[in-house]
């Protein structure tokens, strides 16, 4: 926003004449707070109609910074429904419950497993599969 109304008093700047009008007829030069009143203004796609471009290159430069504006918001929200909004939290892998104090599986969060009965972890543990035997103890 702020680079486009930089962009914006710069026009009027090297325009033999002011580039904007208002109401009351043109106006003399734009100065940077008008410059940066208009882009918001135009960002928002308000459009108050107190100050208007009547110089087709800006006319122009103002349809950019909406198109750009409404893709910036598009992409922004699309980045937020994605999960990417970069609050440097820690993604979950699916099945997991982040309400546990391990962000363990769904379900049942007592401390061990059945007797008899693998907990889904280490290697051949899995749904369908036999249950493993526990190991031998050291009786020493």
């Amino acid at each position: 926003m702020v680079a486009f109304a930089s962009f914006y008093r710069i026009a009027d700047g090297l325009s033999r004449t002011p580039l904007f009008d208002t109401p009351q007829g043109p106006t003399t030069r734009l100065d940077f707070p008008q410059a940066l009143y208009f882009s918001l203004v135009t960002q928002a796609t308000v459009g108050y109609g107190d100050l208007t471009p009547h110089d087709e290159g800006v006319r122009l430069l103002a349809a950019a910074q909406v198109v750009l504006g409404q893709l910036l918001l598009l992409f922004g929200f699309a980045e937020l429904m994605r999960g990417g909004g970069g609050g440097g939290g820690r993604r979950l892998r699916p099945g997991t419950d982040d309400r546990s104090p391990a962000g363990g599986s769904r379900g049942n969060h007592s401390a061990a497993p059945a007797p008899g009965v693998d907990s889904g972890g280490g290697e051949g543990g899995g749904a369908g599969e036999t249950p493993r035997r526990p190991a031998a103890r050291d009786p020493a």
